[in-house]
Order: structure tokens, then sequence, then C-alpha cells
């Protein structure tokens, strides 16, 4: 019998095979030891969507995304995890135990915010539920948008009980949504205004309660729960993804429903929280062209700054426009009408140039300033991963910036051939070794993974996304989750995947583990030593000296070991 999720795993895993799998969607030709596609994520023309039938994976060069099996059916087909290991099982015969506690809790947890829609939008349409209802009115909603967005009412009186009556403690508990008051459950959302929050593939995960007596918090919003991550999802996308229009990003669910009441779509915005790198992920996989809207005050303007730099790390630049001072889209739209907003969508500008040119122009009398703020751009333009993009924008910047594109160019470049730290000719010490040392960890039992990262912490990472994937690893082991499963983890499962498919499969493993440890250790070591000598120039007396010199001695020491070790390998 099977008892667990991790079981249908490796049994669908065991039984089907990935290139069989995506074969059937996507023509492959076998090219070494891979396959090779036309990647169905991303158009192109030339093919970079390879897939490893010994390792069970793909990885698209592309555009960057990757996973196994299961992770390229959730994306393929649009559905969820539970949804994607049940095609694949009946696909290929396995028998899927429907008492299995884990698989029961995801569809539990669905079921009973599905419940807890409908018995909302029952209310909101019941006496009860009339000032609610007149409140969505005066903000311009009529019956087909409350329908299109299942919009509900919760009254303080509210009945649960049929409800409650189809769950179980624990499904009613890990839903987020019911809190226990005087011995009996009742819902956090009381009194308000219900917005169902939605998955991808349209499943009701979490839900938003706005107030509409003037109460405190305005919003509500459910905690996250196995179903529910806020930084992954974004309000109203299960209906974006499916127009090819320009998409807007706004602040706010009433902004979102507004845009749609007046024919602006496709619109989304997020979970009451700032904008993620996962959003990000999200909405360059699914469109082209992004125009965020903002409130033109400096509020806003602050927002847009601080959207540009989750922008440019998912090397992805939007459109913006700003609205009139304390204007959302949906106050705006109700004082002046879509005639008027369609204007500001035609003064959209890049997200980029608009915050440079506005910057600059502001200090053109100032020369610090001035050369203060291309710094400050110019290390944007270094982050920008695509060539051609970062051309693009280098010459736009050098004529906002009145210097020339040549000596722009020379200097990012010369900033970005500098070495990370300095090494010797024996190129040991590239910080590289932290990806090889990380690749290395999913081809090894977890004994061996947890023996090799006992003395390891997040510190001795330098790369960022290799820091993110050292503490994953290490969350999984805590949780007794196979660490390669984070080829599925929204957040660094492209990378795992790009990683453990340019792994070499004639290699030890272990050995590559060690050697590479041996370098990160050495690494670790040689920035530690530029702390304490930066510490030993502003000792204040000659007892901390003879300390921190103590200190150092020490440290050269194990670095002179390991080199030797590094030497020899």
């Amino acid at each position: 019998m099977i008892s667990n999720v991790n079981n249908i795993l490796l049994e669908i895993k065991d039984k089907c095979s990935i290139v069989d799998v995506i074969g059937s969607f996507i023509k492959l030709k076998r090219t070494g030891q891979n396959y090779q596609g036309l990647c169905p994520f991303h158009v192109e023309k030339t093919p970079s969507f390879s897939v490893n039938e010994k390792k069970g994976l793909y990885h698209c060069f592309g555009c960057g995304v990757g996973g196994d099996v299961i992770n390229f059916i959730m994306r393929y087909q649009n559905v969820d995890f539970l949804e994607a290991l049940e095609m694949l099982a009946t696909k290929y015969g396995i028998n899927l135990d429907k008492s299995n506690d884990s698989l029961n809790n995801y569809k539990n947890l669905y079921n009973i915010h599905n419940s807890f829609a409908k018995l909302a939008y029952e209310t909101l349409y019941s006496k009860v539920g009339v000032k609610a209802l007149e409140y969505l009115q005066t903000r311009g909603l009529n019956k087909n948008l409350i329908e299109m967005f299942m919009l509900g009412y919760i009254s303080h009186e509210q009945d649960f009980s049929k409800v409650l009556a189809q769950y179980d403690t624990k499904t009613i508990k890990d839903s987020g949504i019911f809190i226990i008051k005087n011995g009996s459950y009742v819902s956090r959302f009381n009194g308000r205004i219900i917005i169902p929050i939605r998955n991808k593939i349209g499943k009701v995960i979490a839900f938003s309660g706005r107030s509409i007596g003037g109460e405190q918090p305005k919003y509500i919003n459910s905690p996250e729960t196995s179903i529910f991550k806020k930084r992954e999802i974004l309000f109203n996308m299960d209906k974006a993804k499916a127009d090819t229009n320009l998409l807007f990003l706004v602040e706010g669910y009433f902004d979102v429903m507004a845009l749609y009441n007046n024919g602006f779509t496709p619109a989304v915005c997020t979970m009451g929280t700032s904008l993620s790198s996962d959003h990000v992920k999200i909405l360059k996989n699914y469109f082209k062209e992004v125009l965020l809207v903002f409130d033109g005050d400096n509020a806003g303007r602050k927002a847009a700054i601080r959207a540009l730099d989750i922008f440019i790390q998912g090397d992805f630049i939007p459109y913006v426009t700003y609205l009139p001072d304390n204007e959302d889209p949906d106050s705006f739209l109700q004082k002046k009408g879509p005639l008027a907003f369609a204007e500001y969508i035609n003064r959209k500008d890049d997200l980029l140039l608009s915050i440079v040119k506005s910057q600059y122009l502001n200090a053109r009398n100032n020369i610090n300033e001035r050369v203060s703020i291309i710094e400050k751009f110019k290390k944007f333009l270094e982050d920008i991963k695509n060539p051609y993009r970062r051309s693009l924008y280098i010459k736009e910047i050098s004529k906002i910036c009145e210097i020339d594109e040549s000596f722009l160019l020379k200097t990012i470049e010369l900033n970005k051939s500098k070495p990370i730290i300095t090494r010797k000719s024996s190129g040991i010490l590239r910080y590289i070794c932290e990806k090889d040392f990380l690749g290395s960890l999913f081809e090894l039992s977890e004994d061996l993974v947890q023996s090799l990262l006992i003395d390891l912490d997040e510190n001795y990472f330098n790369d960022d996304d290799m820091k993110k994937i050292y503490k994953k690893i290490i969350e999984n082991l805590k949780k007794g989750i196979n660490i390669n499963d984070l080829v599925r983890d929204n957040e660094v499962g492209d990378i795992v995947s790009s990683i453990r498919m340019n792994s070499d499969d004639k290699q030890d493993y272990y050995i590559t583990a060690i050697k590479n440890k041996n370098k990160l250790i050495y690494n670790y070591l040689n920035k530690k030593k530029k702390k304490i000598l930066l510490a030993l120039n502003s000792a204040i007396n000659e007892e901390e000296r003879k300390s921190i010199l103590e200190s150092l001695n020490q440290l050269i020491s194990k670095q002179k070991k390991l080199y030797i070790h590094l030497l020899e390998e």
C-alpha cells in the first residue's frame, strides 16, 4: 500500500520516463546523453530545451525554467501538484491509495476553501448581506463582476455548521479560515466582504476580508498554509494568464476589479505584500509586457524604485505610469472615467529609464549628485543579465546622463571583469566551487550530505542563489524531505535543475564534494582574515592587538593546511 506522497513520487518516477512524458507534448531529438527540443514555455526558433532521462530532469537554457516530470506537468498543463500526481498515476496505472493522509489533506483544504467561498457568496445575496451588497454597488461593481470574482460576505452571526460538518478538525485548523472563540469556531473574516484568492488554475486557496464600516485593519488576509504562499500568488492570475494583452500590475484588489469593469484587462495585484522575485518569475513566464500603475506621490515613486531592483534581478523590466497624487486606478476611474485613464496608459515609460530621467533631471545643477546617480544606475546596468538588453540600456542611459556611451560601457566592463576575490594563478579560489559543491550533494545519500554540511553555515556562501539553496537543503533535511524535491521549489527549483543538468555523470560526486568544500572553507577563511586585519588596524590597546594577532595566526595556520590539500588535488 502506498502510504505517503514520497512513495507515490518514487513509484511515478520509477515507472514513467521523463522523455516519454515530455515527448508526448513536444518533439524531442537525441543529442548525446540528452534530448533536445523547442521550449514549450517561451517562443524560440533554435532548441534550448534539454531533457536528461538518467537524472529525470529537464531544463531550458533559454528562459531558465527546469525541474522534474511532476514539475513539467504542473507547468505545461497548468495544474497543481496533486493534480499532476493524479494525471501521471492514472497514465501509468499507479494506484493512489485514497486513504493517503497527505493527498487527502490537500484535497480537503481546497474543498473547505471552496465551501467557504460559496457560503460567503450566498450570504451576500441574503437579508444579512444587504449592507455589504450596497457597499460593493457604490464602488461600481455590478452582479456580473461580483460573480466573476465570486465576492461574498460573512456576517457576525454567521452559521458555519453545514461547512464545518463536512471536514475534520485538522482540515478546519490547517485552513486558517477559522479561529476558536468562546469554545466555538468563528471565521477570522466575520463582518467583512470576502474576496476569494485563487491559484493559477482557479482553485480558491485563501481569502481577504475587507471591512465595510471603517473597522481596522481595513483588510485581513488568510495566514499562509500548505496551499497558500503570499510571495507566490498574484490575485486574479487565473484569469489574467488567459489574456495576451499588456498586463496591468496594480496595488489593490478593487483596482483590479475596477480595471476589468472598465475594459482594461488583464490585471493582477500582490497579496498586500511587496513584490517578490517569485512574482517577477511568474510575470516573465506569462507576459511579454507589464505596466505598473502607481500613485504619482513620493510613496508611489519609492515603490517604483523598490520594484525596479526586483525586476532587474529577474531580468525583466516593465513599463510604468504614474496617476495623479493620492489616486489609485479604482478612485481615478470612478472620478475621471476610462478615456482619461487611457491617456495615462499612453504615457507609459520604461521603468528603468523613467527613474533615471526623473532623478537625473532633478540633479541637473549639482555635479556631485549627478555623479552619484550615474554610479547608482551603473550598478543596475551591471546587474542586467541579458547582454543585448544591457547594451540597449547603456545606449539610452548614456544619452539621458549626457556621458559618452563607450566610456560608460568601459567602466561597466571594468567592474564586471574584476575578480570577486584575489586569487593565485592556480585558479583554485573561484566561487564556482559553491555551485559544484551543492550540485554534488544532490547525487549523494542523505547521511553523506549531512556529514558534509555539519560544520558549515550560510556564511560560507557568497553567491546569494547558492546561499538560498544551502538554506533550503538544511530545511528539507530537518523536515525529512528529499533534497531532490527542490527541483520543484518555486524559489530555487530552476537553478537547482540547471546545476544538476550541468553536472558530469562520470565524476565521483563524493570526491567532488570534498574538494569543493575545501575551496569553500578556504574562501571563507580568506574573507574572515580580511575582517581580522581590519580589526587589527583599529585595535585600541596592546592587549587587544595581541588577542587579534593570536586569532589571525590560528586562521592562517588553517589556511596553510587547506592550501596544501588544494594543491595536491
